[in-house]
């Protein structure tokens, strides 16, 4: 089961006048179930994402309370639903106290609420956003794979309900601590995937995600998807949530789900650049990268890689391997540092002196001049294919 937001489970009209009372921060928590708890060893049964329902009539003195709290905070619930009034009169101050020094989500809910009828509830809403999620990513997976044609266009916007003049962007992350999708990772990958979704929800209307293998697919779309103006914001949600670092690349704009395919093969090229540049934590943009995508398109070809195969034949006897990466990197960054030596300097922590000798190194060995345009582009282009291809 995919599971959805405790704070879409708040949103349902059963718990209208529910009070959350800890637990503020938590709301994104995945509920994939919701069962009552009515019995003292309720904890050792306790599931992962699952809401409990209880009146606490099994938890009547203090320490069985902040028990309860920390029992399923450990197990991993999601939340702990409560209706005090018939035994307590309000929520007891004990498990108040353990629920915020863990920023557990403890609510209260209507006395007059039936358990069955907000299991009902609850899980009719799981099972509706379910349905809707695999149908949606059936319809998201065709669009990037170039089944659409041209003539569909408005039939395919309709099913998913977007706007005729609507734009669009796609976007590929890549967590790095992902593996390949299996079983026992399943879970965790929805998650993500409807973490990614919210965060983007906040600054556009349509948002899909289709998981597949180690990467997360991302379709946005709105009357503008102004990319620029929110990726700060976007970036500091993420790192939040990705804490271990992830890639981030995204299409330039298109007004035609039929070029879908093709943005989508640029995002792939524009995460090779990410991930060789060693882009954690960053959006790489298409039109931000239209010249490092170039660059990859030249080292693909036969010309590209024999340009670079000479380079490093004419070189490899006047120096050793780890050395000629330290040289490469150095030079590499003088010439992103528009040829300021101090700046060099600072990015890699070295005397200027070192940049000099370096860059001296570099134009005796190869017999390239780095004052002269033609040789600086010459350069800059050699050190561009060799980044891509993870030579340093």
């Amino acid at each position: 089961m995919i599971g959805i937001p405790l704070s879409e489970i708040l949103k349902l009209p059963i718990l209208k006048n529910a009070k959350i009372v800890s637990g503020h921060d938590n709301l994104d928590r995945y509920v994939r179930n919701i069962a009552v708890a009515e019995v003292p060893d309720i904890v050792s049964l306790a599931k992962k994402d699952t809401i409990y329902l209880s009146t606490l009539f099994a938890f009547k003195d203090e320490t069985s309370q902040q028990l309860l709290i920390k029992g399923l905070q450990d197990k991993g619930a999601a939340a702990l639903f409560v209706k005090p009034k018939r035994f307590f009169g309000s929520t007891p101050e004990a498990l108040v106290k353990a629920s915020k020094e863990l920023n557990f989500p403890l609510v209260e809910i209507d006395e007059e609420i039936m358990w069955s009828d907000l299991i009902r509830a609850a899980l009719e809403r799981i099972l509706e956003e379910e349905s809707a999620t695999k149908i949606e990513r059936n319809l998201i997976q065709a669009i990037l794979s170039g089944s659409i044609e041209s003539e569909d266009e408005t039939n395919w916007k309709n099913l998913l309900n977007i706007d005729e003049n609507s734009t669009f962007r796609i976007c590929i992350l890549h967590a790095k601590e992902e593996k390949e999708i299996d079983k026992s990772s399943i879970e965790e990958t929805e998650k993500k995937s409807q973490i990614i979704r919210t965060i983007f929800k906040k600054y556009f209307r349509h948002v899909f995600v289709l998981p597949f293998n180690d990467q997360y697919y991302i379709l946005i779309s709105d009357k503008t998807v102004n990319l620029p103006n929110f990726k700060e914001s976007i970036l500091r949600e993420l790192n939040q949530k990705f804490s271990t670092g992830f890639y981030l690349a995204c299409s330039s704009s298109f007004s035609k789900l039929a070029d879908a395919n093709q943005h989508s093969k640029n995002c792939f090229s524009l995460l090779r650049i990410a991930k060789s540049s060693g882009g954690l934590n960053r959006f790489y943009l298409e039109e931000e990268n239209e010249l490092e995508l170039i660059f990859l398109r030249i080292s693909e070809t036969n010309e590209g890689g024999q340009f670079v195969e000479n380079f490093l034949k004419d070189i490899s006897g006047k120096i050793s391997k780890k050395s000629i990466k330290k040289l490469l990197s150095t030079i590499f960054e003088y010439l992103n540092s528009n040829l300021s030596k101090a700046e060099t300097a600072t990015k890699l922590k070295v005397h200027t002196n070192t940049v000099k000798y370096r860059i001296k190194n570099f134009e005796q060995m190869t017999g390239l001049n780095l004052n002269n345009s033609r040789d600086i582009f010459k350069t800059y282009l050699l050190l561009s294919l060799l980044k891509i291809r993870g030579f340093f």
